[in-house]
């Protein structure tokens, strides 16, 4: 006996192929939009790290260009002789013009006393280092770094 397959509406019909039509569509789509979104996360991401290099480049090349300047002072044969620190003190204000900073110049031994400050003028008496300057001055004298 053969059994009769249900007739489908018209309605019923339509809505299948309608469906089917559009759920290829929809996945596309939704393909397209993650895609899209992902090619966009990747692209900032790109742009985030090229940013950060540049900053790091810039924050390099500042502090290097100020240790180079101390280090052009420090090695500056104005400091053998103390009756040439009032030209020593004219370029450590000098540096203060040029890169908003002051240069303070420690003497170490058993107690750390500020020899030059160029914000204190020439001959004035010197100010007491603060803790935190001796302990910076006492690791500069250790390692042969600037600090």
């Amino acid at each position: 006996m053969k059994t009769q397959r249900p007739l489908l509406t018209l309605r019923a019909f339509l809505s299948h192929r309608i469906l089917l039509c559009l759920v290829p569509l929809v996945l596309l789509s939704s393909w397209l939009a993650l895609d899209s979104v992902l090619s966009l996360r990747g692209q900032q991401t790109r742009e985030a790290e090229h940013l950060a290099q540049n900053l790091v480049a810039d924050v390099e090349m500042f502090l290097d260009n100020r240790i180079r300047a101390l280090q052009m002072l420090a090695d500056s044969s104005l400091l053998d002789d103390s009756s040439l620190w009032p030209h020593l003190h004219s370029q450590a204000q000098g540096f203060f013009r040029g890169f908003g900073s002051h240069v303070i110049l420690f003497e170490t031994g058993p107690s750390v006393d500020v020899r030059l400050h160029s914000r204190v003028p020439f001959g004035d008496p010197m100010p007491r280092p603060p803790p935190a300057a001796t302990a910076a001055a006492e690791a500069a004298a250790t390692s042969g770094k600037p600090t």
